[in-house]
């Protein structure tokens, strides 16, 4: 039976690949740009980052649960918020630099293929507790009721797809929303007076990544602003 002579230098050179590898990773981790999106604008921000060379994370949701997330102590380094009051919750030590860069509108819905409505429909409504569009949606209500049964929802993205799947006879969504969904129908939009203005905010919070300023930047661009009207927003803010 023969002998295997232990080697030092063997394993000096697998603890070194061992410690690049790591190293690697870590400074690949600390470039990669964290970005929080409300859920209603999760599309328009895929569509102009594919068109550039950055190194990003995108996590999309409502945006009362992403502030939530952060008060909790989660990182991002780009918040996109669908109510420009949300970042007010956040310590301001750690931001530096905020702007309100589209607005929107919101619209009643219903599926595309539906003649008529009950006379007690499911009215399909985002979640006021976990997103913007629904505290819009219940100020709008209380001006402009719409009977129906009442069905809450956790976010913009959840209520588009119960209405535009007929799980829902009716819904209140934003017309953005609405327009890049062919499966429903605008029936009306409300009044923007009955309801607070719907603004949407980024906030670049203090950080050391490369590509933050960047993409912060390109959200108030030509480029953007032409995506934005395409898909239904309102940009820029004074038209």
């Amino acid at each position: 039976m023969s002998k295997r002579s232990f080697s030092w230098e063997g394993l000096f050179f697998v603890l070194l690949i061992i410690l690049f590898s790591s190293g690697c990773s870590r400074q690949s981790q600390s470039r990669t740009t964290t970005i929080f999106c409300a859920a209603s604008l999760g599309d328009f921000l895929q569509e102009i980052l594919a068109q550039e060379e950055l190194d990003y994370t995108l996590q999309v949701g409502g945006s009362l649960t992403l502030i939530n997330q952060m008060k909790a102590g989660a990182e991002a380094d780009i918040l996109v918020l669908a109510d420009a009051e949300l970042s007010e919750q956040l310590d301001p030590d750690l931001i530096q630099d905020r702007k309100n860069f589209a607005g929107n509108r919101l619209v009643l819905v219903q599926p595309k293929n539906f003649s008529k409505t009950s006379n007690e429909p499911r009215l399909a409504l985002a979640d006021p507790q976990t997103a913007p569009l629904g505290r819009y949606s219940q100020q709008a209500l209380k001006s402009r009721p719409v009977p129906g049964q009442r069905q809450f929802l956790k976010d913009a993205t959840a209520v588009l797809a119960s209405v535009a799947l007929a799980h829902s006879e009716l819904g209140i969504i934003y017309q953005s929303d609405a327009q890049k969904d062919d499966r429903v129908k605008i029936l009306k939009q409300l009044p923007t007076e009955s309801h607070s203005p719907i603004l949407y905010q980024a906030v670049l919070m203090k950080t050391e990544k490369p590509g933050a300023e960047r993409i912060y930047a390109l959200l108030t661009s030509p480029r953007a602003e032409k995506a934005l009207t395409r898909m239904g927003f309102i940009a820029p803010l004074n038209q």
